[in-house]
């Protein structure tokens, strides 16, 4: 009787640990195994950026979409993104001083690697400014030419009172030289590049020989003088006449000889 009991014992042992083997095996536990889910299969994305037929290195590659990533070009102008899952994907390549052809793409990438997303560089073409600045009919050199509008930029005359802005994109720009002790003609000059170089962006330039005295016989304070667009001048600043009993704003307009 004993026997029979000790191998009903045996039985519900032995069933008891193949059901717990059963159980982990079904769960993905005992041993590690994880979840059991299989990571999903990655792929890549790749192409090539050439300019005239020839490589072209440290193109950004920008990748959005599913994922997100960066990359630049290589000295044989290629690019590769790694490691990714399936999904749509945008490409847009970019550098200063260059167009693309095409803008971007869009890559749809499925169960496999996507190659040959190549794209074509154009160099912008860009121009230039160019002028003189003359006093009595002299260079001058020395003379401060800002540039403004769709770029800025400034420089100085050279000793033939040349001076030059170069790498300009198409636009509209506006030149202002200045000089102290000078007034010029014309104050400053507008122009527009439209796809050429411009050249002959001259400026007179006359020495400031006039003196003027203005005000009264208390205190009367300039702080402030800017050549205006007709060549005169005005000037800002405070007097403590004409009826002021605390310092009031004087502003005085001037022609070019000085004269109210």
């Amino acid at each position: 009787m004993e026997e029979k009991k000790d191998m009903v014992r045996i039985l519900i042992l032995i069933t008891s640990y193949l059901l717990a083997i059963c159980l982990a095996s079904c769960s993905g536990g005992g041993g590690g195994g994880g979840s059991g889910t299989t990571p999903a299969p990655q792929h890549s994305i790749s192409g090539a950026v050439t300019s005239g037929g020839s490589a072209l290195d440290g193109i950004t590659m920008a990748l959005t979409g599913t994922g997100s990533a960066s990359s630049n070009t290589d000295r044989n102008g290629t690019y590769q993104f790694p490691g990714l899952s399936a999904g749509s994907y945008v490409i847009t390549p970019s550098k200063s001083g260059y167009t693309f052809s095409p803008a971007s793409r869009t890559v749809p990438l499925g169960n496999g690697d996507i190659t040959g997303q190549d794209f074509t560089a154009t160099p912008v073409t860009q121009y230039s400014i160019s002028g003189r600045v003359t006093s009595g009919g002299s260079a001058l050199d020395g003379t401060t030419m800002a540039l403004t509008g769709a770029g800025s930029a400034s420089t100085n005359t050279d000793s033939n009172g040349a001076y030059q802005f170069t790498d300009l994109n198409s636009g509209s720009y506006t030149i202002t030289p200045s000089r102290a002790g000078f007034a010029f003609n014309p104050p400053n000059s507008p122009v527009t590049v439209n796809n050429t170089n411009i050249t002959g962006q001259d400026f007179a330039a006359t020495l400031v020989t006039w003196a003027r005295a203005y005000g009264q016989i208390d205190n009367d304070r300039a702080h402030a003088i800017v050549q205006t667009s007709d060549g005169g001048f005005i000037f800002a600043g405070e007097t403590f006449n004409f009826g002021a009993v605390y310092g009031d704003v004087w502003v005085l307009k001037l022609r070019d000889n000085g004269d109210i």
